[in-house]
């Protein structure tokens, strides 16, 4: 596909771990949450394992597409659609 130009992933890790570090209290009960489901609700636990990971995909699809997308309209718009340039255009006379 194209350049990727949305958040990156290690951005996106920076940014939870940044988190987690102003936040000890919030990084403790997650911590104890995912270690109360590893050990007592395995099956629960990868289920909701795989939804996140199912999850996070599509998101990034969604914003490779996007950005995608986006570059080339910006792009379309640059290329000189202007007034001014369809108007010095000579036309071509009409042939039947």
């Amino acid at each position: 596909m194209g350049q990727y130009t949305a958040m990156d992933i290690l951005e996106l890790i920076d940014a939870t771990v940044a988190f987690l570090h102003a936040n000890p209290i919030v990084a403790a009960i997650i911590g104890l949450f995912i270690l109360f489901l590893i050990l007592r609700k395995t099956k629960l636990f990868f289920g909701l394992l795989l939804l996140v990971l199912l999850l996070l995909g599509v998101l990034l699809m969604i914003q490779l597409i996007a950005g995608e997308g986006s570059s080339k309209k910006s792009q379309m718009i640059n290329k000189g659609t202007s007034w001014e340039s369809q108007q010095e255009r000579p036309k071509e006379p009409l042939s039947l």
